[in-house]
């Protein structure tokens, strides 16, 4: 840490920081979930179960993104070493990252903007579908190159240096389990604006999406043994990360009452909140490190990465006043489209 820092202000930005990857997997999560529910969506009612996902998602379309601006300008700011590191290390997912959300932005975009019904809006359909798979995946595949250790900052050689980080069974298995959580958010979030028949195929979607994030998390715990990282170790010696994970099984029961008794807006805030626990016990697991190195390299923690005492004075206030204004225009927006909706 640069002498002289205060941990009060490291600490104050680190939970701004957290608070805005977890907003961002939620809500960004539930938005890349339609997306890829509408590729398994069938039969008579789909295309009427297509049309109720983009017009549920709407509202969190327009503004999920603003919570991983603001992570990545806290990253930049707060931690310039960390994010020089992670954008070098990790830029051939990240660029995937970027590539899966602008494509289907701009699909989503020109599907509702171009009046004429053609063969045009089933490829915007397509590239919808594609990007909501890659982004969320492309996604995963940095937190867990970001947790197994593999980055080594000294090395020049390509594979290692660029690739080997995130090109492996840990980092797959976590970009799966990204897509399953995104689909889980994208059944709950929609359940609650469908009619009484597509609500039951919404919560059956959910109930599938909860079974396979389940399976899915079981094998992120056996690749990581089998890549050589103790995860099951570092989980049950945390325990704020043994505390999240069991705080999700009485959530997850809540959730699923709650859905068939059609209490949907505690479901959609019980399936946040599962998916909340489920980020802090894993951030629990990589602290105090941002980007876990190799042995032998410079560890990249959050006081020995942390910026300047001057620029995280800055930055802390910034995010507390930018606090007042966000909240209310996003609680603004949010009322604005359940009154047309």
């Amino acid at each position: 840490m640069p002498d002289g820092v205060p941990s009060v202000l490291i600490a104050i930005v680190t939970v701004f920081l957290i608070v805005c990857l977890i907003l961002y997997v939620i809500f960004g999560g539930a938005d890349f979930g339609a997306g890829m529910l509408a590729a398994f969506v069938r039969g008579e009612s789909s295309a009427r179960e297509r049309e109720l996902l983009h017009q549920a998602i709407a509202p969190v379309w327009e503004a999920n993104h603003i919570w991983i601006i603001i992570a990545l300008v806290i990253l930049f700011n707060a931690f310039p070493r960390a994010f020089a590191e992670i954008s070098t290390t990790f830029h051939i997912p990240l660029t995937a990252l970027l590539v899966g959300i602008t494509l289907r932005g701009s699909a989503y975009a020109l599907r509702h903007y171009d009046e004429v019904q053609d063969r045009a809006h089933a490829i915007y359909e397509r590239v919808f579908v594609a990007g909501s798979f890659v982004a969320p995946f492309a996604l995963g595949l940095v937190a867990g190159g970001l947790l197994l250790g593999r980055t080594d900052p000294g090395t020049l050689e390509f594979w290692p240096r660029f690739v080997a980080p995130w090109a492996n069974r840990f980092s797959v298995s976590v970009g799966v389990f990204l897509c399953t959580i995104a689909v889980f958010l994208a059944a709950v979030f929609s359940g609650g604006e469908a009619d009484r028949d597509s609500r039951r195929r919404f919560v059956t979607l959910a109930t599938r999406a909860n079974i396979a994030a389940v399976a899915v998390g079981l094998a992120v715990f056996v690749t990581a043994g089998m890549e050589g990282l103790p995860l099951a170790t570092g989980m049950l010696t945390r325990p704020l990360a043994l505390g999240s994970v069991l705080g999700t099984l009485p959530l997850v029961a809540a959730l699923h009452l709650s859905m068939r008794r059609n209490f949907w807006g505690m479901a959609r805030l019980f399936a946040s909140s599962i998916v909340a626990l489920i980020l802090l016990g894993w951030f629990s697991i990589q602290y105090p490190s941002i980007l876990i190195v190799a042995p032998g390299s410079e560890p990249l923690t959050l006081t020995s990465s942390a910026a300047p005492p001057a620029v995280l004075r800055v930055l802390a206030l910034a995010l507390v006043g930018g606090l007042a204004l966000v909240l209310p225009a996003l609680g603004l927006l949010l009322a604005i489209f359940k009154r047309r909706g």
